[in-house]
């Protein structure tokens, strides 16, 4: 996951149906697996939040997204930390070491060590969200 994508039309549904399942008692955990942002134009997906209609699958959602993304133009994953979207969710956030800073024969090691750690963080919880698996590295 990178901060450049955070809020896309994509984010909407996944952080919707997080919302949901703990609504109803899945207790959640995200592995934000964040790397430094690229520059491209990956995540460019946010023109849903001047379209009202969108609104009406998740009002709360939707009104801190456009706040975020729209009103402070701040795209950050910590944001979802910050205003609880997913109720009660853990959330591990130590980004992943940039490969180009390791020495390529240390990199394997070092992403084994992250990762790791990441899913101690988020043992105990009944789901645990990996934003590789339905993001973009």
């Amino acid at each position: 996951m990178k901060n450049q994508y955070f809020g896309d039309i994509g984010d909407y549904g996944k952080y919707g149906m997080l919302q949901f399942l703990a609504e109803h008692g899945i207790t959640i955990s995200v592995n934000w697996y964040l790397t430094q942002d690229d520059g491209s134009a990956d995540g460019k997906f946010i023109k849903y939040l001047s379209k009202e209609r969108f609104r009406k699958y998740s009002p709360a959602l939707f009104d801190v997204l456009k706040e975020y993304i729209v009103d402070k133009n701040r795209r950050d994953v910590l944001a979802v930390n910050e205003v609880d979207l997913i109720p009660n969710a853990k959330y591990y956030t130590e980004p992943l070491p940039a490969l180009e800073t390791i020495p390529a024969a240390e990199r394997k090691r070092c992403r084994e060590e992250w990762h790791h750690k990441a899913l101690a963080f988020c043992a105990g919880t009944d789901l645990v969200f990996d934003t590789l698996l339905f993001g973009r590295i």
